[in-house]
């Protein structure tokens, strides 16, 4: 009798370690959407409203941010950075570091990965298809003329 008791009481906890384990799995690999409230211009800089495909044609929304000059107020190539938010935030999360790495003379990409932010997508994958998000944030950034590879 002990050991039915036992059993069922084993069986009922594990259940609710699979219940709850799922339901904590649907909940972060969806989060929440929230409002883009801060950008670089509210730090002074401009930038370039951008959109690229993941390398599974997921549309990604982003800014690029554009480095210093060079000699004689020309433009040359520089080094880009790839700034990548984390799970439930957005590219908005980072305009601060972004102007102040573009102050610096660094060209800045910050972008949206699928399901958060402006871009498409409604759920997330814990970094197994937010690779390919990043894969497609470099192949946009080999297009830019400006951008030392």
């Amino acid at each position: 009798m002990v050991w039915m008791t036992l059993v069922k009481l084993i069986l009922a906890l594990a259940f609710l370690s699979v219940v709850f384990t799922g339901l904590l799995l649907i909940l972060n690999s969806h989060p929440p959407r929230y409002t883009v409230e801060d950008s670089p211009s509210s730090y002074g800089f401009g930038f370039e409203d951008i959109s690229f495909l993941s390398l599974d044609g997921v549309r990604l929304a982003g800014w690029f941010l554009h480095g210093g000059t060079g000699g004689q107020g020309e433009e040359r190539r520089r080094p880009a950075i790839v700034i990548c938010h984390g799970l439930g935030a957005s590219k908005a999360d980072f305009a601060g570091l972004a102007s102040h790495l573009t102050e610096a003379g660094f060209h800045v990409l910050l972008f949206d990965f699928r399901a958060h932010g402006d871009s498409e997508g409604f759920r997330t994958s814990f970094g197994h298809l937010e690779q390919r998000d990043l894969q497609g944030a470099l192949r946009f950034l080999k297009t830019k003329a400006e951008g030392d590879p």
